[in-house]
């Protein structure tokens, strides 16, 4: 498969996952979709730069059109914010399968070969991440960090996987493994 190919292939799997994300707006208030907030924020991962999505706009304004919209088939770019707030009620698991499409879709090209490493094995590098801080949102699953100063931080945090080979500086990604905060309950002795 050509390159074009394979990123039309690996981006109908994301468009396949967005179109089962939630939204829990209400009312008239719907500048934009869920799914050009997901895919800008894909595309900012995509491309590495935090100042993606800033730059689009700004050749929108002088060209008429964007990388955005031509790689990603982003209709209106939504700003940070209004991204974050359409996309947090969403599951990160809902995007999981995509990943697992990713794999077969590697493992049928033999893409995965390239990172066998000793002994026929796989190196996978492991790092964890925050994506959730706050010292005033959290939920059940949030773990949280106490202060010297009485303050309190809830945050998730992630394992995130890549597998990594010595010889190539790019990675392929592995869903990440969310650690959620268990809370024991005291249970009574009985005795």
């Amino acid at each position: 498969m050509h390159r074009e190919g394979t990123f039309a292939q690996l981006m109908s799997y994301l468009e396949e996952a967005i179109e089962s994300f939630s939204d829990v707006r209400r009312g008239d208030n719907c500048v934009y979709s869920i799914r050009d907030a997901a895919l800008s924020a894909f595309s900012v991962f995509f491309m590495q730069s935090p100042s993606f999505l800033s730059h689009q706009n700004m050749m929108e304004k002088e060209r008429g059109n964007n990388n955005a919209r031509t790689l990603f088939g982003i209709r209106k770019i939504p700003s940070d914010n209004s991204i974050r707030g359409l996309l947090d009620s969403v599951s990160p698991k809902s995007c999981f399968d995509v990943y697992q499409k990713i794999h077969t879709q590697l493992f049928s090209q033999e893409i995965k070969e390239k990172y066998r490493s000793i002994n026929g094995t796989y190196l996978i590098a492991i790092d964890g991440t925050w994506f959730h801080s706050s010292e005033k949102i959290h939920c059940d699953e949030c773990s949280y960090k106490d202060h010297k100063d009485g303050r309190r931080t809830w945050y998730h945090h992630a394992i995130t996987p890549v597998f990594v080979h010595p010889q190539t500086s790019h990675v392929l990604s592995v869903e990440p493994e969310f650690i959620a905060h268990i809370v024991k309950s005291m249970q009574p002795n009985g005795g």
